[in-house]
């Protein structure tokens, strides 16, 4: 979007010095999907804006004036296309969306064995505009693959989303323990947000360690601009017990703008989301026999 000309002018100048080189030039670039920190599919550095600069002529000679052209998009936040109900958690897109939702930890114990936890079963479903729950995860601790995508949706704008989860204690299912309703069990967080510090695993420092790379040194939440992670406590509700630590289960929620489809199962990136990940193409420009372009690892 354009911008004021005060918001303008250092990247004025920017462009005059460096007009030399390029006519167009890119202010920055933080690019789209997983970069590689494994926290979430949202870059999150540089939280910058973004965009192009484009200065007329290219070679200013002195007493001259170039005529500036900029097109300055500034990052979204998860604030910027979802509502979080700070009472009951329930995330909501202000505007279509596409959702990916990854386990980061299902870390309820019901006992230990030989020095070594033994991990309990834990449920998890989610539901999207007050429809079906669909079962997204049914497994252990030991069984949590963090860079899996569990489940994925597009998601209709105005529509709420709520995740809910209960454990097995070895004996009987537990309550479910969902957003929707009033809960301490269950806390919906954006980046730059803090944990409760009144939970004793956080005010004494005792977070799991598949958790520890999404808080920041100050104990902030530390994950993508447009991610939502869920801290949810299973075994628990009295929120002065030693074992309330709200990471019985820990999901992270990534938001995005969904992408067009070629009509052929692919989308215009060449990802064929039927099957993403097991074709030949791609990346490498490959194309199958009818002329359509393969899958591509995300």
């Amino acid at each position: 979007m354009k911008t004021s000309l005060r918001a303008a002018l250092p990247a004025a100048a920017l462009a005059m010095t460096l007009s030399f080189v390029s006519p167009t030039i890119a202010l920055a670039g933080n690019g789209n999907g997983n970069n590689g920190n494994g926290n979430g599919n949202q870059p999150k550095e540089p939280l910058i804006p973004v965009g192009t600069l484009d200065a007329f002529p290219t070679l200013v000679q002195t007493g001259t004036h170039p005529t500036l052209t900029w097109d300055i998009q500034y990052p979204e936040a998860a604030n910027d296309v979802v509502d979080v109900d700070p009472d009951d958690d329930t995330v909501t897109p202000t505007t279509d969306l596409c959702m990916e939702i990854s386990v980061l930890g299902a870390s309820y114990q019901i006992g230990t064995r030989r020095g070594k936890p033994v991990w309990g079963y834990v449920q998890a479903q989610v539901r999207i505009g007050g429809g079906t729950w669909n079962q997204f995860f049914y497994n252990t601790q030991d069984k949590v693959k963090p860079n899996q995508t569990y489940f994925a949706s597009s998601v209709p704008a105005g529509q709420p989303i709520d995740i809910r989860a209960r454990c097995y204690d070895g004996s009987r299912w537990k309550d479910w323990r969902s957003t929707g309703y009033p809960t301490d069990n269950v806390i919906a967080l954006v980046n730059g947000q803090r944990p409760p510090s009144s939970v004793p695993a956080f005010n004494q420092g005792n977070i799991e360690s598949f958790l520890e790379p999404y808080l920041d040194a100050g104990g902030y939440i530390n994950i993508g601009p447009k991610d939502v992670i869920y801290l949810i406590e299973l075994g628990q509700t009295n929120t002065n017990a030693s074992g309330f630590d709200l990471q019985d289960l820990v999901v992270l929620a990534s938001f995005d703008y969904c992408k067009n489809n070629n009509g052929h199962g692919n989308n215009v990136d060449g990802v064929d989301v039927s099957n993403p990940g097991q074709g030949g193409g791609g990346p490498n420009g490959e194309e199958d026999p009818s002329g359509n372009i393969d899958d591509e690892i995300r």
